[in-house]
């Protein structure tokens, strides 16, 4: 074994056992700091500026949330998707923590649903107009309670979502999403390790941009 690809999220433990084969390492996907090891990360900052930007443009004041602030299962940090949209809604004076709905849990769409309906039932006739939402699973959830609720997407509610998993395209309707270049993110992570197993000893930490994919869901 020459090198390690480690892709997606390993708890600190678990970082330390790779380390200890004292082999070059390349996390890819893996958003929180990983020490001397090379890196490749989703520039989530940009990423959800992006999003935020795009409902202020449309005219949206009111943008909710549905995501985790709490360490994930690998007690390995916060989302920095939640940390940024708490840190740029802030900036822009547009934050309130009652649009914010928090959980502890996986992302899925079961989770994404829950919440929306919680959303609804709390916010009522405040509910906000758009909502950024952690993952496309969870926006798909949120669809659904939308849908079950008689409020309508995007006349009355915006959604977008995250990742652009292959279904997103497909929901009625069609989920706006941020698109994350996995094939590339892949790419550069096997071009940066075989930079380290042929010499390079200085690390390096790669951030890759998205693209937001506006379809029907958001207006």
């Amino acid at each position: 074994m020459e090198g390690i690809l480690a892709i997606g999220k390993f708890s600190k433990q678990q970082i330390q056992v790779l380390q200890s084969f004292q082999k070059p390492i390349c996390f890819v996907d893996t958003y929180y700091e990983v020490g001397s090891a090379d890196q490749v990360m989703v520039d989530f900052e940009q990423a959800v500026k992006d999003v935020i930007d795009y409902f202020v443009q449309q005219g949206h004041q009111r943008i909710g949330y549905i995501g985790s602030l709490a360490e994930d299962e690998m007690n390995s940090g916060i989302d920095p998707r939640s940390l940024e949209y708490t840190r740029y809604m802030q900036k822009l004076g547009l934050y309130r923590k009652e649009d914010v709905f928090d959980f502890k849990g996986k992302y899925d769409v079961r989770a994404g649903y829950q919440q929306m309906i919680s959303a609804i039932r709390n916010r009522g006739d405040h509910l906000p107009t758009a909502f950024f939402i952690a993952n496309d699973p969870m926006a798909i959830g949120s669809l659904k309670a939308l849908h079950e609720n008689n409020i309508r997407v995007p006349e009355q509610v915006s959604l977008i979502g995250f990742n652009d998993v292959s279904v997103s395209q497909y929901t009625v309707p069609a989920l706006s999403t941020v698109k994350v270049y996995t094939e590339v993110m892949g790419e550069e992570g096997v071009a940066l390790l075989l930079e380290r197993i042929n010499s390079r000893e200085i690390p390096k930490k790669v951030r890759l941009g998205t693209k937001l994919a506006i379809r029907e869901s958001s207006k």
